[in-house]
């Protein structure tokens, strides 16, 4: 089933683990003019093509306000987000116009009812690529591809430098506690 109009590939979309209000819930992008909000779709089905076609827009602005962030290019999401008691946690990849060679690992807060709405992000990277191993092939690469939770340890699998899969740790409740509220 394709889920994007035909002709267009859109290869970083995620799935939420169950569904939301009653609808499966497919996070397609952030409103790039709009910090506080993403792209969703929600569909009854995943069985049928939807009608109409998920209609994603992941261009990149070039506003005066948005050059000195560091995630100012988004690539996309990675691993499909993760319920807590504060919100769906959301693991992104991107880089920005000072450092477009280097993809970073962000994160973000979404409501649980309402995952369009952003709630709180990460001011700065949670994993930026400066390990060897993260360079050695295609350098400053890292991009989040699964998570898991165990208790309050929060286990990221990543790949670095398009070469190796790697894993990273953190402690979930001290990450929750830094994301800053938008």
């Amino acid at each position: 089933v394709y889920l994007s109009p035909p002709g267009q590939v859109h290869k970083n979309w995620v799935l939420f683990p169950k569904k939301i209000n009653g609808s499966f819930a497919i996070f397609h992008g952030l409103m790039f003019r709009d910090r506080t909000r993403t792209q969703m779709a929600y569909l009854d089905t995943l069985h049928k093509d939807p009608s109409p076609y998920i209609e994603s827009d992941a261009r990149f602005r070039d506003e005066e306000w948005y050059r000195d962030v560091w995630d100012s290019r988004i690539r996309a999401a990675g691993p499909p987000p993760i319920e807590t008691n504060k919100g769906w946690l959301v693991l992104y990849h991107a880089n920005d116009a000072h450092e477009p060679h280097r993809y970073k690992i962000g994160a973000m807060l979404l409501d649980l009812f309402n995952p369009e709405k952003v709630l709180a992000r990460s001011l700065v990277p949670v994993l930026s690529p400066d390990a060897w191993y993260e360079n050695h092939a295609k350098p400053g690469i890292v991009y989040a591809c699964g998570a898991t939770t165990d208790g309050d340890t929060l286990r990221v699998y990543y790949g670095g430098s398009d070469n190796v899969v790697c894993t990273a740790t953190a402690s979930l409740s001290k990450l929750l506690r830094e994301l800053v509220p938008v």
